[in-house]
Order: structure tokens, then sequence, then C-alpha cells
């Protein structure tokens, strides 16, 4: 029923990264523009109209920025687990770009470039298991995260930490969803409070809906594949 196109973004996969790595700008995130321009310029080459861009995590920002700096490209656009825009300064503190992007320059990035190899690779290794309900999983997805470089994953995440997607949502002339999951006996962070802190922070638009899925961590479509590709597959359909 669909076609299915899987983008490794440049610095993963063993692709060399989109530019100098240390050239760090968390305004205008030029990393993440051109793998948003690099998606849409893909879909052109092959003759591809009006897609649904689904991301997950830093995908999910990728696939945002690319429906909204290329409209014509998309026409629904699906975010999983991720932050239109990341709250670095907590919830309800909302910052303009430049703010952002000195927390992010002045606090985050040192502690990332202090870090050993193996301070890295041990916290690395820790989140990649406790993102999915099996831990055997967990550890080899470890593996293949920790087979890129660190530094291209930390230009990557800070950038999507400093970039806002939430305006291209707004304006987006197509639906976006927005899906997250709800871990299970999670008694730090109770289902109840998660689900109003993404209602806060994602963004109060008409064509902008959010989606919950219950017992289910960062990878929740590996986690809970039949209700995800079931929610996928009413989204596309709606679209229709």
């Amino acid at each position: 029923e669909y076609t299915m196109y899987a983008v490794t973004l440049p610095g993963f996969g063993g692709s060399p990264p989109p530019g100098e790595i240390s050239a760090y700008d968390f305004i205008s995130v030029p990393w993440i523009q051109s793998a948003a321009d690099g998606v849409a310029a893909a879909l052109a080459d092959r003759g591809v109209e009006s897609a649904v861009l689904v991301g997950h995590g830093l995908g999910g920002v990728v696939a945002a920025i690319a429906g909204g700096n290329h409209p014509s490209v998309a026409r629904g656009v699906v975010m999983v687990d991720v932050f239109p825009t990341f709250p670095v300064a907590g919830v309800g503190n909302e910052l303009a770009l430049d703010a952002r992007a000195a927390i992010i320059r002045d606090q985050m990035l040192p502690r990332f470039q202090a870090a050993s190899a193996e301070e890295w690779e041990e916290a690395s290794r820790q989140q990649t298991v406790m993102s999915v309900n099996d831990p055997e999983l967990g550890a080899r997805l470890a593996n293949i995260v920790l087979a890129n470089e660190k530094d291209v994953m930390v230009r990557y995440n800070l950038e999507m930490m400093a970039c806002d997607a939430s305006p291209a949502l707004i304006t987006a002339p197509f639906p976006t969803l927005i899906v997250v999951p709800l871990p299970k006996d999670d008694a730090q962070f109770p289902a109840a409070q998660r689900r109003g802190m993404w209602q806060e922070l994602v963004p109060d638009a008409e064509k902008v809906s959010l989606t919950f899925i219950d017992d289910s961590r960062h990878q929740v479509m590996l986690d809970q594949p039949e209700a995800f590709s079931t929610r996928l597959a009413e989204f596309c359909a709606e679209l229709d």
C-alpha cells in the first residue's frame, strides 16, 4: 500500500558528517537544516510528492523542519517521542533562540566534551538499554548506537535541543501526529504527569495531535509494534 524510504543522516552509518563538527551553531542549527533539505531533495530526486515524513527522536525534528521548509513534499508528519521544542530551561520556561543557544553552548556542550570515552560509552549504553522494554534488545541496540562517532551524536543532539520546530508545526498546511510512549510502572514519572507535560509542550494548533501508547519506552515501535503500526496506518488513511 505504501513505499517506505529509510534515510541515513550524514555522519551516521560510516558516512562523513555534513560539516566541521566543532563549528557549533545552535541558532541556525545547520546540520539539522542540511538534513531536512537533504530529505526533501532525496524525495524530489525519486519523484515522490506529498510523502508522510516519519521520524523517531532526532529524525522527528528533521521531519518537521523538512516539512516546514518544503511543504510541497509533505502531506503529513509523524514525530515519535521528541519534543517540537526541547525544554532546555524546564517545562513552562519559554526562551528566545539566542537564550536557548547560550544554555546549550555554555552548559550542556562543556559537559559532553568533558566526558571521557569510557564515560560516554557507559552512559550511552545505559540510556539505550533503558529505551526499550526488552533489555537484551536494548543491549543490541546499544552496540549499533555506539558504532557512531561520539562527537557526531553530540552535535546532532545538541542541535536538536536548540531547534524550535513548533512554528513549523503551527503554520504547516498538513497535519502532524506526535507519538508519545507511556512506560509501565514508572514511579518517578507517572503516566498522568507525563501526559500533562507533553500536552503543555506541544503547540496548541488545529493540525497537531498527540497519541499515547501504553507500556512502551523511547523505542515505542519495537515495544508495541502493533499499536504503533495501527496508529500510523490510521493517520495515513486520514490523509487520503
